[in-house]
């Protein structure tokens, strides 16, 4: 039902929807930030698949693994000096792509460079197509700070023609 071109849509109405909802991540309750990350990506693609394939989430659920509320079955990430690696969440098409999505955030870009070199060891160890970042700046208006100049922007190209690994901003 999903093919693997279908994948990057779904992605890019993700960021749109996860734009609108992050301000109800900061929340500090008895969750995490990666908790609550993970609960709103699981429900916010859930959200899209239902709104564009009529899915349920009992159906939604052979497209979207996301650690702790719907985990994938089988081998993850991947193994790295004794210690496995574990994307937030997989995507998966009917025709075999995976896409492994890490959600991070912060206020420093220190914290983006970190978010990238974690990810593109999955694309290194782990059996996926593409590795997606969804990295969400705080306070919010901060994304302004995060100005991509033309350093940036080859590091960016590198890490998506060598490791498959693409940064979202939000």
């Amino acid at each position: 039902m999903i093919s693997s071109s279908e994948l990057d849509e779904l992605l890019r109405i993700a960021k749109e929807k996860l734009e609108s909802k992050k301000g109800m991540l900061p929340k500090k309750d008895v969750e995490t930030w990666d908790k609550r990350a993970r609960e709103s990506f699981y429900r916010t693609m859930t959200e899209v698949l239902r709104e564009r394939y009529g899915m349920d989430e009992s159906k939604a659920k052979n497209y979207i693994y996301v650690e702790r509320f719907n985990p994938f079955p089988g081998e993850k990430g991947g193994k790295l000096f004794n210690s496995y690696l574990y994307p937030d969440a997989i995507m998966k098409s009917d025709d075999g792509q995976k896409i492994a999505v890490e959600l991070d955030n912060g206020a420093s870009g220190s914290r983006i460079k970190n978010a990238l070199a974690k990810a593109s060891i999955l694309k290194l160890v782990g059996d996926f197509n593409k590795i997606v970042v969804f990295f969400f700046t705080y306070p919010t208006g901060a994304l302004d700070k995060f100005r991509l100049a033309e350093k940036e922007q080859r590091v960016l190209k590198f890490y998506q023609e060598n490791l498959s690994t693409w940064l979202i901003l939000i």
